[in-house]
This record gives C-alpha cells, structure tokens and sequence, in this order.
C-alpha cells in the first residue's frame, strides 16, 4: 500500500484494514463536504495512526469523535471490551476552531450529556499530545480542564524533534530480554541446582560464574522492587514479614547468565528504573514506577536510560511519575493496556531544576521508600549514602508517600478542589480502602499534608514533615550486623 501511494498516512507499519478505510473515507470527501463513519477508537488514540490523526487537526479537518464501549452489547458480535468511535471529519476546506469530543460512552443518550460532551481546540490537543498529536480520552470536561491547565503549566516528559525538549536526559529501553526470542538464555531454579550452581541470595554461582534474576512485571511496584516473589509454579504476593526482613529477596521465575546481562545493559549503572508496560487507565494506579537492582529484566518491564552523571536525578524523576498528579494526566492519555513509549514520552513532568529545588525534601523520602533490602545498596551507593537498608514501616510509608503526593500536587500547580476531585477519580483504590479501614485513607493523609504545606508556604514558614524520626533517619535503619554475606563491603551486584 505504501508504494502505491494511495495511503501515504496510514498505509505504513503494521497496517489494519480500519484505518486504511478511514483514510479512504476521508480522501472521498469533498472541499467543503462532511463524511461520517464508525472505526475504532485507535484511529485517534493510537500510535500507529498517529500520521493520519495529526493530519486531521493540522488540517482543522475534525468535526466530532464520539468514543463508545461495546459493554452493553451495541455490536452483538463484537467484544465487550472493544472500543469504537462515530468520527465526523469535515473537507479540507472546512478550517474547523473546535471539535467535539465524548470518551467512554455505553449508549447513544451518553454523548448528549452535557458534563461528557465537551470541545477541544487544535491548540489544547497539541499542548496534551504535541509528539503524536493524538487525542486524550478525557472523560468530561472537568478531566478535560483539569489536563489542559496541567500542560500549560507543567511540559512533557520528552519533546520530540526539539534540541531542549529532554531535559531530563533520559531514553528507553524495552527491557533486556525479549521473553520469547530470549528464551533459550533462561534457566529455572531446578536446572540450575542440577547443574551444581549454589544459591547465594537471589543469583546463581559457581566458581567464577554467576546468573542473576529476570525481573518481570509481576515482581515489583512503585517504590518497590519485592512486590512478589515466584513460588510453587507462581507468583505470590511478599508478606509483610518478609518485606521486614533486610535480607528477604524475590525470586523470579527465570535467572539469566550475567555476563550476557550486562552485555545488554551495555554501560556500568549500578541500578536500574523501570516501569511496568501492562497497565489501564482503570486500574488501581496506571504509572507503576520502581527502582531495581541491576540484573536481567524481561520486556514487559521497560528501562529508563541515563548517563551516570544523571542517574541521581531519577530519584526526582521517579516521585514524579509515581505521583497522583501525574498518574491523573496519564489516565487521560492511555486508552490500551499498555503504557507505552509514546505515552511516557508526552506525561506531564515538571522539569528537573523544578524537583532539584526540592531535592533535599524527596530525595530521603525517594531513598527509605526504595531502599528496604541489602540488594538495593548500590542503589544508595550511588547516592553518595552510606548505610543499612531502612525498616519496612507500612505506616511510616503512608506518610512518605502522602507528603510527596502533597509536594507534586502543590508543583503541578494544582488547586485544594482539584487534588480532592483527582484523588475520588481512583476508585478501585478508593473502595479497596474503605473496605479495608473504613476510610480513603490515602486521600486523607494526602490532603492533610497538601493543605499543611500549603499553609506554610502562605506563613511564610518551612513545611514541617509529621514523620517522627525523619526519613531516611540512621534510626530507622536495620543493624549493620544484618548484612547477608553475600553482600560484601567490597563487591556487590553482578
């Protein structure tokens, strides 16, 4: 199709027979016509048809798009969970200032809904999405002022074709082990121990030879890399009496040989951070961020990449992602189940001098979060921080997390109202936690400290933490003499 030139937008790549239709339709219509047609949703949202949608509103060629899910059955053949889309596109010659846009609807009644129905301006879609110039799902217009206040404030993670557009110096990375073309590099606990490798923590050695982990998506968490641990042909969760112990490591499904690992990795950072790919806009969180040891890791866990001079800033970086504000303005961009390279690409990120002006009051936080296990000391090690990991306190926790949830609520420029209204928007998390304590704990404790700091800040005064200790204080961290052996004072990681 390509060498025809009959479809030079979307007529590229991995093509589908929907898209190539809808430019068809579109070519069809007249200077001054309007054609109508149900597609799917991914011929606004996805980057496959980012070419054909960005053409569009260049061309100010978007006259509606009316966003449907099949749950209630409206294409008796078709699966629930596909969405589509009635799409209006009006002639080249039209120069529309406005298109209309309703995400989410069930029925034909939804998108008269005044709250669902709202419009958009060629120059907001650009400032949510200027990298691929597709649409955000907004669910009402609320969502939908809310984003767009967001972005005039607060730029994208990483602006494509612009020399400055990344300030935070980062790239990514698919993982290092695709789980199918890599597959024959794994070897299972069994055919380790068979072969006479010795389990020390979570690697494999003998002699001079070592196999470390293959982390895959199931294995960790925002600011946690012991979030399950593979057991009896599965993953389970880790207990809170494991994540207590500092010696306590998950183990994985597959280990991988490292040399072949840091071959992959291709450079000396002595940790790595990840987030997880497989993720929807309505799950309990949707940007799942975490730092991890340097070892394998599968592709479902894709890789931030940095030079070593810039390591120190993903500390910053990650408290921003793993933030409310910015998991709200991803929730809007994320139609699939993935969190893909292009949506990380267009987050709302402030930028790094931004969080460097704060960096005293999140690195500690960032640290005491992160660093729970003695496999996560080069982690510290490359901090500049010398000390034992630091207590698994769940309470303790909740505090951290909601004074840097308040912090990134307060630098995204987010008003008292809005914070209160993005956090009821998390509603498994919301039900999840009144079934569980009997209040939104997380949106108490949030908005507790958002509105000390704000008073601080309004006095004049620094904020200060409720946390008693502080974070990362040496008192809060295990004893030297917990140190596992197979954490030497001289060498660690692979």
């Amino acid at each position: 199709m390509t060498a025809t030139g009959a479809y030079p937008l979307c007529g590229r790549g991995r093509i589908n027979t929907y898209a190539v239709f809808a430019e068809l339709m579109r070519n069809a219509t007249s200077p001054t016509g309007r054609t109508g047609m149900i597609v799917q949703t991914g011929i606004a949202t996805d980057d496959t048809t980012k070419h054909f949608f960005s053409d569009l509103v260049r061309n100010r060629s978007v006259v509606s798009l009316y966003d449907f899910q099949n749950r209630k059955g409206i294409f008796p053949s078709v699966g629930s969970n596909v969405r589509f889309c009635l799409l209006t596109l009006g002639g080249r010659q039209s120069l529309l200032d406005e298109m209309r846009f309703a995400f989410l609807a069930n029925e034909i009644a939804d998108i008269d809904n005044p709250d669902r129905n709202y419009a958009l301006s060629r120059t907001d879609l650009l400032l949510v999405n200027p990298n691929t110039q597709t649409t955000p799902t907004f669910r009402n217009r609320r969502d939908a002022d809310i984003t767009t206040a967001i972005y005039r404030r607060v730029p994208i993670l990483l602006r494509e074709e612009d020399p400055d557009g990344n300030p935070w110096h980062v790239s990514f990375k698919q993982g290092y082990f695709n789980m199918t073309a890599a597959s024959h590099l794994f070897r299972t606990r069994d055919d380790l121990e068979q072969a006479g490798w010795a389990k020390r923590g979570n690697q494999f050695v003998r002699e001079r030879e070592c196999y470390v982990p293959l982390y895959v998506l199931p294995m960790v968490h925002q600011f946690d890399h012991r979030w399950a641990t593979y057991e009896s042909g599965k993953y389970r969760d880790v207990t809170e009496s494991e994540k207590r112990d500092p010696t306590f490591v998950s183990l994985p499904e597959f280990w991988v040989p490292a040399p072949e690992t840091n071959r992959r990795i291709g450079d000396d950072r002595r940790w790595l951070l990840g987030w997880r790919d497989i993720a929807r806009s309505g799950d309990r969180r949707t940007v799942i961020v975490m730092g991890h040891p340097r070892t394998g890791v599968g592709n479902n866990l894709p890789q931030f990449v940095s030079q070593k001079s810039h390591l120190a800033r993903l500390t910053l970086l990650s408290a921003a992602l793993n933030s409310f504000a910015c998991d709200f303005v991803a929730r809007q961009k994320i139609s699939s189940a993935h969190v893909n390279f292009f949506a990380m690409r267009q987050l709302a990120v402030p930028k790094p001098n931004d969080l460097k002006a704060h960096q005293a009051f999140i690195e500690p936080r960032v640290v005491e979060l992160c660093y729970t296990a003695w496999d996560m000391i080069d982690f510290v090690a490359e901090l500049g921080r010398q000390s034992p990991p630091y207590q698994w306190n769940s309470e303790r926790r909740a505090l951290i997390r909601a004074e840097l949830d308040a912090l990134m609520f307060h630098l995204y420029g987010i008003n008292r109202d809005d914070a209160d209204y993005i956090l009821d928007t998390f509603d498994i998390l919301q039900r999840g936690e009144i079934k569980h304590w009997g209040e939104y704990r997380t949106k108490r404790l949030i908005l507790e400290r958002y509105d000390a700091m704000g008073e601080a800040g309004s006095a004049g005064r620094a904020y200060e933490t409720v946390l008693d200790p502080p974070p990362a204080h040496p008192s809060m961290a295990h004893e030297e003499a917990t140190r596992p052996g197979w954490v030497s004072q001289s060498e660690t990681g692979p």
